[in-house]
């Protein structure tokens, strides 16, 4: 029944008419605050309902801030028309490539995901998510990239050649 709470607080948070009165760049600022100080065990001292209990809050909060916000191109829409040009491919590699690094990199370094927090775990886990993006966008220039002129190629229009269907005679 207390998880319920959890959700029901930000179903009714994201689902408010209005835009509450708080900055945009507060709630995720202090969410990404509150992530950092869990992940340090910096908050050990509260029960991990109570820490359920603030990222819920501020997730809704910020949930409120996006949901009625005005609609817009984001910042860089050109790079995001990059990188959504070898989504399926990211989509496809992305969970089997990190297994595998995770372990390979585990067996040989012993580094892998079981590292402590560090700025080398930090380090090594982005080398892993630029390796990652690198290779998913490989796979998109030998896939993805040549969908449409194959579409066109081996699925023509299904009235292509047909002959159009005559009125019914009177």
């Amino acid at each position: 029944l207390g998880y319920f709470s959890l959700w029901l607080l930000g179903a009714t948070l994201c689902c408010l008419p209005r835009r509450l009165p708080v900055p945009a760049w507060l709630p995720p600022l202090l969410l990404a605050s509150l992530l950092t100080l869990v992940r340090l065990r910096l908050l050990d001292g509260w029960s991990v309902f109570q820490q359920d209990l603030v990222i819920a809050a501020l997730l809704g909060l910020w949930l409120n801030q996006l949901e009625h916000q005005v609609a817009a191109a984001p910042g860089p829409a050109a790079w995001h028309r990059r990188l959504a040009g070898f989504s399926y491919s990211l989509y496809l590699v992305h969970w089997p490539l990190a297994l595998l690094l995770s372990v390979v990199l585990d067996k040989f370094t012993g580094h892998g995901h079981r590292m402590a927090f560090s700025a080398g775990a930090v380090l090594l886990y982005g080398a892993v998510l630029a390796f990652i993006y690198a290779f998913a966008w490989l796979v998109a220039q030998g896939t993805e990239r040549h969908t449409a002129s194959i579409r066109g190629k081996c699925l023509p229009s299904p009235c292509a050649g047909l002959p159009l269907p005559l009125p019914p005679a009177a």
